[in-house]
């Protein structure tokens, strides 16, 4: 050690580097975000099995090489295994447009039962999905259909923003509601 300068084996790659932090233990920042990735080779998620870490990176999120039950092979980001934004190739949408997993019903695209429940999230001040008020005391109304966030409006009272949020909801989620259910009916 010259000075407050070490040598130290990076605990990930093995590479010897000089340094000057006591604590360092990587010899670079990638070294350091690779040592902290938990492998998941092997496990399912819907469709897809995970055969290897990749080394692609996108916002901070790792790739892996998934394979799907149709023999396909896919990259996908951890983020959208683990919360099911991806549950195959995009093989399963020839099922009829509907997929269940993870006791999440799925069709063309929609997560029908959580647009059924429309219950708002925890965060949620107005009690009502979609709608919450700005920082200057205007209420903003949005939707979130198809993986797409639709913006509604801007409004100086709570009932307007409300009334064109439910409207929102009669447009996007009733017809896609009714053609499941009666995809469901015939099914059955």
């Amino acid at each position: 050690m010259v000075g407050n300068m070490r040598i130290i084996k990076c605990e990930y790659c093995g590479r010897e580097k000089q340094v000057n932090n006591k604590r360092q233990r990587f010899c670079s920042k990638k070294c350091s975000g690779k040592s902290q990735i938990k492998d998941i080779t092997g496990q399912v998620f819907g469709d897809l099995k995970v055969l290897k870490l990749l080394e692609e990176r996108y916002d901070g999120h790792t790739y892996w090489l998934c394979e799907c039950t149709c023999g396909n092979e896919t990259k996908v980001p951890i983020n959208f295994l683990r919360t099911g934004h991806k549950i195959s190739c995009g093989c399963a949408k020839h099922k009829n447009n509907w997929v269940v997993e993870n006791h999440k019903e799925y069709y063309k695209g929609t997560n029908i039962l959580k647009i059924k429940n429309n219950t708002p999230i925890k965060s949620n001040k107005s009690g009502i999905p979609g709608v919450h008020q700005h920082v200057d005391g205007y209420w903003i109304a949005r939707i979130n259909f198809k993986g797409k966030r639709i913006y509604l409006g801007y409004f100086k009272e709570f009932d307007d923003a409300v009334k064109v949020r439910k409207e929102a909801e009669e447009k996007y989620y009733l017809p896609i509601i009714e053609e499941f259910e009666n995809m469901s009916d015939i099914q059955n």
